[in-house]
């Protein structure tokens, strides 16, 4: 009785997408062409809460390299999104070299929208969460960078601060492809069978 169904799906694709316009849409989250100089800011951080104390761990080891702008409620230091970019997250993070997109909690399958909005707009994707293989069936791991909540996370810091200063290195790693050549068919695959559930319980009814 049960199908899994992620939200991301829903805010990167439209219920009406045939597969063509999937196909299209997950060609367009390849495709980016970065521009580093419009990259004019390091760090965004944007959440309302830190449930266990985790997101306040990652921000600070982050913060080791460069300043972390956290538009959110969460160690709020920066109003720009609001002020400039009228709450539009995906124009904001296009100002941005790195996106920390933690989820609530690091549980297996759970994976919501925030590493997708980071792809969507260009950034390098800092994630922690379902154990750190988010949809690995979907997105190249590779292009992610991957926060360690119970070890040392040296090679991170290091690595993020060669991305951060080294032009050509960055863009080499952001232009990667964020997705996997079977996403469109996969993505594809959760709609029909959500649409063929729902007309079999329909049909019951």
């Amino acid at each position: 009785n049960y199908i899994r169904f992620p939200y991301w799906l829903m805010t990167v694709f439209k219920p009406e997408d045939d597969f063509n316009a999937i196909k299209q849409k997950c060609a367009l989250l390849n495709k980016h062409k970065i521009k580093v100089q419009d990259r004019i800011n390091f760090c965004s951080f944007i959440c309302r809460k830190d449930y266990f104390d985790e997101r306040i761990k990652i921000y600070n080891e982050i913060s080791q390299v460069d300043r972390v702008d956290c538009d959110g409620v969460f160690m709020h230091n920066n109003d720009v999104l609001k002020t400039h970019f009228n709450d539009d997250k995906h124009e904001f993070l296009k100002t941005y070299k790195f996106n920390l997109c933690p989820e609530n909690s690091d549980s297996k399958g759970y994976v919501t929208e925030k590493v997708f909005d980071a792809i969507q707009s260009g950034c390098i994707p800092i994630y922690w969460g379902s154990g750190n293989k988010p949809e690995p069936e979907v997105l190249n791991n590779d292009a992610i960078l991957f926060f360690n909540y119970n070890s040392n996370n040296k090679f991170l810091i290091e690595r993020i601060r060669e991305l951060h200063v080294r032009e050509k290195t960055y863009k080499e790693f952001a232009e990667q492809n964020r997705l996997k050549k079977d996403a469109p068919e996969i993505i594809y695959d959760y709609f029909l069978k959500l649409e063929t559930k729902l007309r079999t319980l329909l049909k019951n009814t």
